[in-house]
């Protein structure tokens, strides 16, 4: 028997998702992933960032048998839903059984969703303004480079950006350097030099991060993985932040810093490099 919101119930009333373990214990991870044009994009990246989390926290699976039934299962989804333009997929994976801290066993189970976007993203200039979140240090870990279902950091930093009235906001970690946003890397631009925070500094091996590191190398820039410390971002030609769902952003403002259109040069030739690279890459899902 427990009580719920003042309510007494059997515990066999409430839904089953209340007992698992990414409920309970964060013992989870998740991925996001873009459709477009009616089929999901860079799933092999994804996969591999999963893979090494579910190895990380001890999942025992038959990978290529667990990568055919979730493909299997995008498809359905997909398929079932008559998805034809720009969507996101997510999906949760979290230990079966009980137990405290200590796992009763080592299976995962995984739920698959799909969600409908308002707006392409991809081909329109998407716009974000910065807020500065100091409330809760990114610590770089093993951990810190996966999606777990322990996501507090972002979730306050997103909600600070909220309250600041702004896009998203930017976190540190524990030495004070810029790590990322609460939804997206960072890179920064100056004249043709492009810099983003090394994975060791806390931030999040985004799948759209390395993607646009892959372009990169076949294009004039020279790309550094190295600590942003403030000055240095509000010193910045340009600013733009990466995520799999709205791919890249133009940064307008920071810490009273702004950029307007005409600094964007770099960023809006990288946006279109990066459109024509996914419908160069994307094959029909059916």
């Amino acid at each position: 028997m427990v009580i719920f919101d003042g309510k007494i119930y059997q515990q066999t009333e409430l839904p089953s998702a209340m007992w698992n373990r990414s409920f309970r214990y964060g013992d989870g991870l998740f991925e996001t992933i873009r459709v477009y044009q009616g089929g999901p994009i860079l799933l092999q990246d994804h996969f591999e960032r999963l893979m090494r989390g579910m190895a990380l926290l001890g999942y025992q699976v038959n990978w290529e048998e667990w990568e055919y039934s979730i493909r299997s299962s995008i498809h359905e989804l997909l398929e079932k839903q008559e998805v034809a333009g720009a969507g996101r997929l997510r999906l949760h994976v979290w230990r079966s059984g009980g137990g405290t801290y200590r796992p009763e066993q080592d299976t995962p189970h995984y739920l698959l969703e799909h969600g409908w976007l308002s707006q392409e993203f991809f081909r329109e200039p998407i716009i974000a303004s910065l807020a500065d979140y100091h409330g809760s240090a990114v610590y770089p870990s093993a951990l810190s480079s996966i999606k777990t279902a322990s996501a507090l950091p972002y979730v306050l930093a997103a909600r600070h950006a909220r309250e600041a009235g702004t896009s998203d906001a930017v976190i540190y970690n524990h030495k004070g350097q810029i790590v990322e946003t609460s939804a997206s890397n960072i890179f920064i631009v100056k004249g043709t030099t492009i810099t983003t925070p090394p994975i060791g500094s806390g931030c999040l091996d985004g799948v759209m991060r390395k993607n646009i590191l892959r372009i990169l190398e076949s294009l004039p820039y020279q790309v550094e993985e190295s600590a942003i410390p403030v000055k240095k971002m509000i010193q910045a030609d340009a600013v733009f932040l990466t995520n799999s769902i709205r791919g890249i952003q133009a940064v307008s403002e920071f810490k009273g810093r702004k950029w307007e259109q005409e600094d964007w040069k770099h960023v809006l030739f990288l946006q279109k490099t990066w459109l024509n690279r996914v419908e160069f890459i994307q094959k029909p899902w059916r």
